[in-house]
């Protein structure tokens, strides 16, 4: 295997890794949110996680019909075609993120 085919595989098996954690953020955030009792809270959470599965389904199916799976392009070139959808799923997942973030701290209680 060489070296360009390794991180390939790496950057298409870490996608769906930080689609799952996000989501799984997200879902916790909902969660702590709907203990709080705040509806408006836990809903933003839930379409943000949702928005991440469907961000995730989007721009992972192209790819890979595209070429990414068997027999399609080699080397550099397919390498090239999953940077864009990782820079997509990665970018969303850490804005996805700091919401959960947000949200969390917003729900606290004030000293």
């Amino acid at each position: 295997m060489s070296l360009i085919r390794l991180f390939e595989v790496l950057l298409a098996a870490a996608m769906p890794v930080v689609a799952l954690a996000v989501s799984a953020r997200l879902l916790l955030s909902a969660g702590r949110a709907v203990a709080r009792r705040r509806a408006s809270m836990a809903l933003i959470a839930l379409l943000g996680m949702a928005g991440m599965l469907l961000a995730m389904a989007a721009v992972l199916g192209p790819a890979f019909l595209h070429g990414l799976g068997r027999g399609g392009p080699e080397g550099w070139q397919a390498l090239l075609l999953l940077t864009g959808p990782a820079m997509i799923v990665f970018g969303s997942g850490l804005a996805l993120w700091r919401l959960a973030q947000a949200l969390d701290r917003r729900g606290e209680p004030r000293d």
